[in-house]
């Protein structure tokens, strides 16, 4: 595929790409770097695509595994609460004991850390169930947080 066969192909998809994008991402941001990102993939593997007439199949998978991997990089993004360090200097009890679990957080394993941020995301209903599997983790991280604030 030439340069200019793919700027044909750019130009017949990418709105096409956009839209499907912003469906699943609902953020015009996300959705604009995942076709970019979509664009450039197809570019590096233009050799192995086969011309049968289904173009915007192939660009659509691409897109819409990089969609997967977005849904997956907010899943094991731990969520923290951080406050400014103005807001520190009025510490009372409940906020020791804020530092104190955010400190013991913070020694969990990567996987127990990914784990809660998950049940966090739950909790607020980005997620629509907990698999089993994260819920045995959760546990675990549960009571290595207990044992780690209560020493």
């Amino acid at each position: 595929m030439t340069a200019t066969e793919f700027e044909a192909l750019y130009q017949e998809h990418h709105s096409y790409l956009m839209g499907v994008a912003y469906n699943h991402l609902r953020d015009r941001v996300a959705a604009e770097d995942v076709i970019s990102e979509t664009f450039l993939r197809a570019w590096s593997h233009r050799e192995s695509y086969q011309e049968t007439g289904k173009a915007r199949q192939w660009l659509v998978m691409i897109c819409l595994n990089l969609i997967r991997n977005v849904y997956r990089d907010k899943a094991a993004r731990p969520v923290w609460c951080t406050l400014r360090d103005s807001q520190a200097q009025t510490r009372s009890a409940p906020l020791e004991e804020f530092y104190d679990v955010q400190r013991a957080l913070k020694q969990l394993p990567a996987r127990q850390q990914v784990a809660l941020a998950y049940a966090v995301n739950h909790i607020r209903g980005q997620h629509k169930r907990e698999p089993a599997k994260i819920r045995a983790i959760i546990r675990r991280a549960r009571q290595r947080l207990r044992a780690l604030v209560s020493d």
